[in-house]
This record gives structure tokens, C-alpha cells and sequence, in this order.
């Protein structure tokens, strides 16, 4: 996803100033509140507050995670400072933590007639 500034130059470019404009004072638009609401993934957000059409949630969700420290799980979708690179897939320790105790908890112990 385009960041907020990256947006603000593609509408800039192909003229739509109020679009531009509109993601230029998004911060007063949009409550602290709700920025929180949407950092913790609240879709009821949408329902709440008079958006134009354009804008999507994941326009929303990247604004509202843009400056935090971190990586973005991509199991729980929460910014990690901790996290693990697998197949250009960002984990964080406390997801990486809970499969670890799956797999132990669903091994099968090895059974030597099964390879004969």
C-alpha cells in the first residue's frame, strides 16, 4: 500500500487538488480516538465517521500506523518491534512463541513400522 505522501503526489499529479488536500488534514478529520480504533484493526470505524468515497480501510490503516515502531505481524496485525523474517513473511515473537507451542502440542510421536 501507498503511503499517505506518495497519494497526496499521485492525486497532485492527475489533478484531483481536493483529494490531495483532504489527505493533507486527515490528522484533524480523524479523532485520535478513532486513529487508535483503527491501529487495533475496529472496522466499525467506517460506520462511525462521514468518509468521502474514495477512501478505503487500508488507506486508513496504513495512516494510522505510519510512525510506529515496529513491523506489522502478519498473523495478528499488530506493530512488534521483535519480530522473525520467514519466507519474506514478518512474525512477531509472541506469534512465532504460540506456533512453536502448536507444533509440540500436535506431534505425533514416530512410529518405525511406518517406514517399512
Amino acid at each position: 500500500m501507498e503511503s499517505i505522501e506518495e497519494l497526496m503526489l499521485k492525486y497532485q499529479r492527475i489533478g484531483t487538488r481536493d483529494r490531495a488536500k483532504w489527505l493533507e488534514t486527515i490528522d484533524q478529520k480523524i479523532p485520535p480516538s478513532f486513529k487508535e480504533r483503527i491501529k487495533n484493526d475496529d472496522k466499525s470505524v467506517l460506520r462511525e465517521l462521514i468518509l468521502p468515497d474514495w477512501v478505503t480501510w487500508d488507506l486508513l490503516r496504513s495512516w494510522s500506523l505510519e510512525g510506529t515502531e515496529g513491523e506489522l505481524c502478519a498473523l495478528c496485525e499488530n506493530n512488534s518491534a521483535n519480530f522473525v523474517l520467514y519466507k519474506n513473511t514478518v512474525i512477531c515473537n509472541k506469534c512465532l512463541t504460540e506456533l512453536k507451542t502448536l507444533e509440540i502440542k500436535d506431534a505425533k510421536p514416530m512410529n518405525p513400522q511406518d517406514y517399512t
